[in-house]
């Protein structure tokens, strides 16, 4: 952290003329996990969509960021996401999902109205089924 802000998600700029800011190192060995399944209207799996994961803050919304992912549920619905930082995200089932749509912050305003709302926390694990309808 630099000034309060996570330098993993926001550039740190350092000026030739003035001296750098103090920075904080956080270690630590919990980690966030969220699971869930994907089921379509029918109720039964639904692995032909995708599950984005992305941050309620729209801040964190910029190209590439490591608080946005997408992963394919498994045949059985199945879905997993680690290692996110600890945050208040939205989930939302896509179907078509390109490469790099995700990165797109008037993509992820268009999934706003479906998705729901998961909280990640260190060393919790969370779970979110989704059902399409």
């Amino acid at each position: 952290l630099a000034n309060g802000i996570d330098v993993l998600d926001f550039p740190l700029d350092v000026s030739p003329t003035e001296p750098p800011p103090a920075l904080s190192i956080q270690f630590g060995d919990r980690t966030t996990e969220l699971k869930g399944t994907m089921k379509g209207p029918d109720g039964q799996p639904a692995p032909a969509y995708s599950v984005v994961i992305f941050p309620e803050d729209q801040r964190y919304w910029v190209p590439f960021a490591r608080r946005m992912r997408s992963a394919r549920p498994s045949t059985t619905g199945q879905f997993s996401f680690t290692g996110l930082p600890p945050g208040d995200y939205r989930l939302a089932a896509v179907v078509d999902l390109e490469t790099g749509e995700i990165n797109d912050p008037e993509f992820l305003r268009q999934l706003l109205p479906a998705s729901v709302s998961v909280r990640l926390v260190d060393g919790q694990p969370a779970t979110q089924d989704i059902q399409v309808r």
